[in-house]
């Protein structure tokens, strides 16, 4: 099998799998990487939606017009997911210039499509509850990922973030049926 003809049965039986789990699940979370790698191609094309995470920054306005462009000319038009963009790590007490100018279209041109239309109204809260510790020598990868460090409160705003959250898609995939 030449390396192509490998890659597609790889990609076939993925989707096989995929489609098999969809009907013994609700929801399926593709957790990918930020390239347009095979794996991710493979997970945008067996996914209804992509839920982007994006900063209120330039940098990432970069990265989601990137995702889209990948979406818009590697992912059949047939099987293409809907693209929604979700804040992450916004201050709490009020919106950023660059989110209140991304949700009133002022960045659509710079993204490429209309990003405001994609933008979700849920945002996820700057939080140190939520982050990614640098790797310590000998500990385990999956400890680097912290949810609650130590003792104290805050959790309360981000379950109700993630609540939130959780209502909003199920609005958009009720509208999409």
């Amino acid at each position: 099998a030449t390396d192509l003809t490998a890659l597609e049965q790889i990609k076939r039986h993925f989707l096989r799998t995929v489609e098999y789990y969809r009907s013994e699940y609700d929801l399926i979370v593709f957790d990918t990487n930020p390239n347009a790698t095979f794996l991710t191609r493979c997970a945008l094309e067996a996914s209804d939606r992509v839920i982007a995470p994006m900063h209120t920054d330039i940098y990432s306005l970069r990265g989601v017009k990137l995702l889209q462009q990948v979406i818009q000319q590697q992912v059949d038009p047939a099987t293409r997911p809907d693209l929604s963009v979700l804040f992450n790590a916004v201050r709490r007490s009020e919106q950023s210039t660059f989110e209140a100018d991304a949700r009133n279209g002022a960045f659509d041109a710079v993204a490429g499509f209309p990003l405001s239309k994609a933008l979700m109204n849920s945002a996820l809260p700057r939080s140190r509850h939520l982050a990614v510790k640098a790797p310590q020598e000998g500990q385990p990868p999956w400890k680097q990922l912290t949810i609650h460090a130590g003792r104290g409160g805050g959790l309360k705003p981000i379950r109700e973030s993630l609540k939130t959250i959780a209502m909003e898609l199920n609005a958009l995939e009720s509208a999409r049926a």
